[in-house]
Parts: structure tokens; sequence; C-alpha cells
């Protein structure tokens, strides 16, 4: 949609699916990597706390203002508890990789 024309097929548009949105969530985990320097703390209250942050920016503003998909109201409550679980979910993973990576550098 961001380049105002449809992809080519369903696998084109599945393979630039996955591209975006691996590469949403290694561009975001090295900004948590920069937010969190120097921040100390728990990695699981932090990253809980970024997954969240990102989930309402993203997820649930961003992606329905480019047009990426329809405005949260379309979604059933339950869908948004999942994605926002699997936000958190992400935020954790990010800030223990993070603290351990920090640790072996």
């Amino acid at each position: 949609r961001l380049t105002g024309s449809p992809p080519e097929s369903d696998e084109t548009k599945a393979t630039l699916s996955y591209v975006v949105h691996y590469g949403f969530g290694a561009l975001h985990g090295g900004m948590y990597g920069a937010w969190s320097e120097g921040l100390g703390g728990d990695p699981i209250t932090t990253g809980s706390l970024y997954g969240t942050a990102l989930w309402l920016s993203s997820d649930e503003a961003a992606i329905s203002l480019l047009g990426l998909a329809p405005g949260p109201g379309k979604y059933p409550l339950g869908q948004h508890a999942s994605r926002l679980g699997a936000h958190i979910a992400y935020g954790i993973g990010t800030g223990v990789t993070t603290t351990l990576l920090r640790r072996l550098l």
C-alpha cells in the first residue's frame, strides 16, 4: 500500500510482510538497546514497558494511520490482548538478550 500499487502475487505480499516485520523488530531491538543504556533496573520490567509502548504506538496507532490495516475498533478485544501479550514477550526477550549481550561484551 505504501508504494501505491499492490504486490504482484500473494507470495510477494507474504515475503514483503516478513521483511518489513523482521526489519521493524530488528530496528526496535537496537532502539531498545540505546534507550535502556544506563537505565539499570530489571530487564523484564523495562522490556515489558518497551513492548507495551511499541504495541500502543505501532500496532494500535501507526499501522492504521499508514493505511496498512483497519483501525483498532475493527478488531475484537481478544485480538488486542493477544497482540499486546506478543509485544510484551518481545520486549522481555529483547530486554533479557540486551542484558546478556552487555555482560558478554
